[in-house]
């Protein structure tokens, strides 16, 4: 096997070992400096391990990659808000994460939380080394499948927390299966908006977007629903 994806193996290994201890440290600050180290650690394993340039992992056609970003966000952005308006779709929205949250908390997590600790971390290891990887090494569907499926599968231990918070939400195995299916659906449109823009500053802004405006609508109605 080559020595390449057996480094990419190793790194995905460790990634969802990385992931599992995250959900133990229960200090943001801890939380935040070890997915700190983590972005380096990519960044470090794609340069020196891999050899992967910055076009590789996404950072190519920087000022295309900020206007599909933009486009894409404002199309994400009407359709949540669309979306909540129906009752039955809003109970989805409900966490008892956001309940009763500062104002503080939310501007901590929409400014530090949201774009560094998910949303850069998941976009450098699945859009940028995992698919830049076997993109360029086995094809553009293939990796498209590979990081897609790995990305719903990293979302198995938040679909537990969300079904323990949400009393409105489905059975617990239920939701895991809907939340890694969907999440892997989400991925493969991360990853075709990665290939069409040629940045992975695109899936980087619709990324960010999704989960703040997600994360802003639970806190909207886990408010009126106290």
């Amino acid at each position: 096997m080559d020595s390449n994806l057996l480094a990419v193996l190793f790194a995905i290994c460790v990634a969802f070992l990385f992931s599992g201890m995250l959900f133990m440290l229960r200090h943001v600050s801890m939380k935040l400096s070890a997915q700190l180290l983590a972005i380096i650690g990519l960044y470090i394993f794609s340069f020196f391990m891999l050899d992967l340039s910055l076009v590789d992992i996404g950072f190519g056609n920087v000022s295309e990659g900020l206007l599909w970003g933009l486009g894409v966000s404002l199309i994400a952005i009407a359709a949540l808000t669309l979306v909540s308006i129906n009752m039955r779709v809003r109970s989805f929205f409900l966490d008892g994460r956001t309940k009763g949250v500062s104002k503080k908390h939310v501007a901590f997590r929409v400014l530090v939380d949201i774009p560094i600790g998910t949303v850069l971390f998941e976009e450098l290891l699945f859009r940028g080394l995992i698919y830049g990887f076997f993109s360029s090494t086995i094809g553009v569907s293939e990796a498209i499948v590979i990081s897609s499926a790995l990305f719903g599968l990293w979302h198995v231990l938040p679909s537990i927390t969300f079904s323990k918070q949400n009393h409105k939400a489905p059975a617990k195995i239920p939701t895991i299966l809907g939340t890694v299916f969907f999440t892997a659906l989400s991925g493969v449109v991360f990853a075709l908006l990665r290939e069409v823009s040629g940045s992975i500053i695109a899936p980087i802004a619709l990324h960010y977007t999704i989960n703040t405006a997600s994360f802003l609508l639970s806190w909207k109605y886990s408010k009126k629903s106290v």
